[in-house]
């Protein structure tokens, strides 16, 4: 896990990113926003986070899918649901440590998903060049990223600016 940069007053701690991606979800959970704000709901009660202000909800109706938005006092906290692809994509960014959360074990029982693809940054001033070369600056005349890796270590690899595991 991500320790402080430094130890004196006012130290910088590294903050923790983890990009969610879940597939093989079941549709209907992925249009359910009940379910999805209980989601978040287990997400604030478990890693423990408190949110700022209250949440920001867009239900695309009919065959479309939900994004949600959690202002938290930590960051962050968001869902963007696609079930007519059984994807839903979650970006959970602290700007202090936290622990580890069963993302794997909590998206196949609330959205029926069959995988989970946990990538995890390390951010902080002292981790900025690392992350430049995961995911270099992207071509503003594109918009697009030329190109961008995860370093994939495994769930037993070194600590590294990111890790990339599938549940």
């Amino acid at each position: 896990m991500a320790e402080a940069a430094n130890t004196g007053p006012g130290a910088f701690q590294r903050g923790v990113q983890w990009l969610v991606d879940a597939s093989g979800c079941e549709p209907a959970a992925l249009r359910d926003e009940p379910l999805l704000r209980a989601l978040l709901d287990e997400v604030l009660a478990t890693v423990p986070l408190r949110a700022a202000a209250p949440p920001l909800w867009k239900a695309f109706g009919g065959e479309g899918g939900v994004t949600g938005m959690v202002l938290l006092e930590e960051s962050h906290l968001t869902v963007h649901t696609f079930p007519e692809h059984g994807y839903a994509a979650i970006d959970l960014y602290c700007c202090v440590p936290r622990a580890p959360f069963d993302w794997e074990g909590v998206l196949a029982r609330t959205l029926g998903a069959s995988r989970v693809r946990v990538r995890v940054l390390e951010r902080s001033p002292e981790t900025f060049e690392e992350l430049a070369l995961i995911a270099p600056p992207h071509d503003a005349s594109s918009g697009v990223a030329s190109h961008s890796h995860v370093t994939n270590t495994g769930s037993s690899g070194a600590p590294s600016p990111a890790r990339d595991r599938e549940g």
